[in-house]
């Protein structure tokens, strides 16, 4: 799991359906359950009676099967950095979003997710992929953007659901 390029030569998407070249992930270090939602809330409060409890050393070797999975097909494994604080940034696809012109910068809805857009910053400034836009009013996550063909995109719009 290292990254072996400093620059990536081409970037940018114009689908989500052709091959895939590179991908962006995080690392699950840091990452942890905390309350953020009703859904892990509920996961939480019922721990003890469900058996469901987070394994942080098997989601390491689920998501080291999933990169070598990726590898072995060929796909440029790039990672966000790491940050103790910022436990939930190896979601990488919810902090920002490819296009034909460079990363969208997303605005999460969840307040404990809300600063995870700086590592992504960091990671498109340090290899020289440009910035096209910032998300700054409401809430918007690289997951509810879809370019579902050349000039059309989907806009998943998770308050209606």
């Amino acid at each position: 799991m290292k990254d072996e390029t400093k620059s990536i030569s081409k970037w940018g998407i114009n689908n989500d359906y052709a091959k895939l070249h590179d991908v962006l992930l995080g690392k699950p270090e840091y990452y942890r359950w905390v309350e953020a939602g009703p859904l892990i809330g509920r996961t939480l409060a019922n721990a003890d009676k469900t058996g469901h409890m987070f394994d942080l050393q098997l989601a390491m070797k689920q998501h080291s099967e999933m990169v070598s999975i990726y590898e072995e097909n060929g796909v440029r494994c790039h990672y966000l950095d790491s940050d103790e604080a910022l436990h939930r940034n190896f979601f990488a696809r919810d902090s920002s979003a490819m296009s034909p012109w460079g990363a969208l910068i997303c605005h999460m809805q969840l307040k404990v997710r809300r600063a995870d857009y700086v590592t992504a910053i960091k990671f498109y400034q340090d290899h020289d992929i440009p910035i096209w836009k910032f998300a700054t009013a409401g809430h918007f996550e690289g997951g509810d953007f879809n370019i579902i063909e050349p000039g059309r995109v989907l806009r998943v719009m998770p308050e209606s659901w």
